[in-house]
């Protein structure tokens, strides 16, 4: 079991799962320990003693965690390395985070392009706290939904996602899954009086399933990592052009059905159930800087817009239609704070892709907000 354990730990971080956390660029750290006690017990014992420093010599491996070792050393001297004038580790191993989340989702949905009748709906505020320990690669998060406290009913969601970063590239999914909790801001020519009609509405089921991977071509001197996993720290500013795939399905339906009667006959054209299923391939290029405005603060600025191809359906009551072009962009910020063991972040992140056609268009997007604190050790 503790072979595996270690096998686990080494092989993912060789492959950039949040190697992050040693030094590439002083892998042998022999005159540090020189002066220090040896260490007793078995070799895990050794490992424990030593705060998980797995490049500590004192540790006396046997054969197979040897080997263990040596293929993570290749893995973060090839896929981690970067200038030390721009960016260095923090060197801990342990993270401990809390962190809030929130985000919605809006859609605008113009059924009759030539009389722009539109249909304009928004997820409400989904607040999410979590808490996550982690070491290395590995890492454990408790995720609560705040909703109920804040609204009184509980929205119907659920969401995974996964992240690794290396220098050279990074590999981001998202799973999520919504129902109900939302807004009719505009339903055609119906009209209040009001510029939003703000009507509470349930006939809204969202899936996404996400996967994009990027590659940094100024990888030596820009790090991802430094802004959005606190792993790393940034010395002086720099940015990177980078380039990359995305692969998304999304599937969305709007069931009016249940609207009230003066709504749907203020609007007799509108279908009541409109289901928009789409797979996404997509080129992702753009550029991320690094501002370090001082030794304690890091801002980021991260633009990517995307072309590809999107294979799509529209499911009405009266017609379907597919469309064969994709356009969109991602974009994200943050403003880190460091100080020794505490760090701080504030992360905003966009991504929003519409579709266009003879017959209508719909443009949707997420926007999300984080507040991260957490300690490294």
């Amino acid at each position: 079991m503790r072979k595996l354990l270690l096998l686990v730990l080494l092989l993912c971080s060789a492959f950039g799962l949040r190697a992050e956390y040693l030094d590439s660029d002083s892998i042998d750290h022999s005159a540090r320990y020189d002066s220090l006690a040896p260490l007793h017990g078995n070799w895990f014992q050794q490992l424990m003693q030593t705060n998980f420093h797995i490049n500590d010599p004192r540790i006396k491996y046997p054969r197979f965690p040897q080997f263990c070792l040596k293929v993570y050393n290749w893995g973060d001297k090839t896929f981690n390395s970067y200038d030390p004038a721009y960016v260095r580790s923090t060197g801990k191993n342990w993270k401990f985070l809390v962190k809030c989340d929130a985000w919605n989702q809006s859609f605008r949905y113009v059924f009759d392009l030539f009389n722009h009748d539109n249909v304009e709906v928004r997820s409400k505020m989904n607040v999410d706290l979590g808490m996550t320990i982690q070491f290395m690669a590995v890492g454990l998060t408790y995720t609560r939904a705040m909703d109920e406290s804040i609204y009184g009913k509980k929205n119907k969601r659920n969401t995974f996602e996964f992240s690794f970063t290396c220098s050279r590239f990074s590999l981001e999914a998202l799973s999520r899954h919504t129902s109900g909790g939302a807004y009719i801001d505009k339903y055609g020519s119906y009209d209040k009086g009001t510029d939003f009609l703000r009507m509470p509405f349930e006939g809204l089921e969202t899936s996404t399933t996400q996967v994009t991977g990027f590659y940094f071509f100024n990888h030596q001197r820009y790090s991802q990592s430094a802004a959005y996993a606190y792993s790393k720290y940034q010395l002086r500013s720099a940015g990177s052009w980078l380039g990359g795939l995305q692969w998304a399905h999304r599937k969305v339906i709007m069931d009016f059905s249940d609207l009230p009667d003066e709504m749907k006959e203020a609007n007799p054209e509108f279908p009541l159930i409109n289901t928009f299923d789409y797979k996404e391939y997509a080129l992702v290029g753009g550029y991320a800087y690094n501002w370090v405005l001082n030794k304690h603060f890091l801002f980021n600025i991260t633009a990517m817009p995307f072309v590809g191809y999107r294979r799509s359906q529209l499911h009405t009551e009266h017609r379907r239609s597919r469309e064969l072009v994709s356009a969109g962009a991602l974009g994200r910020t943050s403003l880190t704070y460091n100080n020794g063991m505490l760090f701080v972040g504030l992360v905003g992140k966009f991504n929003g892709g519409f579709i266009l056609n003879r017959h209508y268009s719909l443009f949707n997007s997420t926007q999300t907000g984080n507040f991260i604190i957490g300690l490294r050790f």
